[in-house]
């Protein structure tokens, strides 16, 4: 048998001989592999301790690398527990030493009610060219241990309400006749004026005219204050007056990112009217 018979006939032992001829053939024409090292990164992130709703938070990501790494690049994604969906995003690191990089988010935890509560900040490094992703841990204040995840906690106390706006009507007006009524507030300090509607109701809903509203408008500043934002609205008491006839207002101030919602009440009197 011919030794082209031996090495390419039809038996098995002579097709798998071939087979590692041909592969060894192959090689010697393919690029060598190269093992890509890339080195283990720790990813943290720290943020303002505690803060006012609506007042700016600032959350730091620290990434690190380890030795001859060089500082991380690339982007850094936060996420978020009881925050305002799409406030906490993203940034982009910056070089800040040999091994490590850093960058900052800012946002504005949202005035929601009146209790104090915690907001939670989460960032996660996707790594780069030479380092590996990261996502760190945090310590638990509730349990009192390390956990996975970068993590920090935000105590956010209510935003005040506007501390001088006051409600003002009329003492007293017959039924059918007209009261105003009037939104009034100045400020002593900052320039952060309340703004938006003021809504009203009142214990005879049809006293009002719709809409049932007025839009605060600020007035040049005083001497003894940064100026004032008021508004008014008219209210006709309708049916009949009596003796002891109180009606209720109710004017409402809802939070406008700066102040929390504020409720201020007023009463009219209307008495029987004197044509009888």
């Amino acid at each position: 048998m011919s030794v082209h018979h031996r090495l390419f006939g039809r038996s098995a032992s002579g097709a798998a001989l071939a087979a590692s001829i041909l592969a060894v053939a192959a090689g010697l024409h393919a690029a060598p592999a190269h093992a890509v090292y890339k080195a283990l990164t720790f990813i943290s992130v720290s943020c303002t301790d505690s803060v006012q709703a609506g007042e700016e938070v600032v959350c730091t990501a620290t990434v690190e690398g380890s030795s001859g790494a060089g500082p991380g690049t690339g982007k850094v994604t936060f996420g978020g527990h009881n925050t305002k969906p799409g406030s906490v995003k993203a940034c982009l690191l910056v070089e800040q030493s040999p091994s490590r990089s850093e960058c900052n988010i800012w946002y504005r935890p949202e005035i929601d009610g009146t209790a104090t509560r915690t907001e939670t900040v989460t960032a996660k490094y996707a790594g780069d060219a030479t380092h590996k992703s990261a996502t760190g841990t945090h310590y638990d204040p509730a349990t009192g241990n390390v956990k996975s995840g970068a993590k920090d906690y935000i105590t956010v106390t209510p935003a005040p309400a506007p501390p001088h706006m006051t409600l003002t009507c009329d003492g007293s007006v017959p039924a059918g006749g007209q009261a105003t009524c009037t939104v009034y507030d100045t400020l002593d300090w900052g320039p952060y004026f309340p703004s938006g509607d003021i809504v009203f109701k009142s214990s005879r809903p049809a006293g009002f005219a719709n809409p049932k509203k007025c839009t605060l408008t600020h007035s040049p500043e005083g001497e003894t204050s940064f100026g004032s934002v008021s508004c008014s609205i008219v209210y006709t008491p309708p049916g009949a007056g009596s003796e002891n006839r109180k009606d209720k207002i109710t004017a409402t101030f809802h939070e406008d990112g700066t102040w929390n919602e504020l409720v201020m009440n007023a009463e009219i009197a209307v008495p029987v009217n004197s044509d009888g």
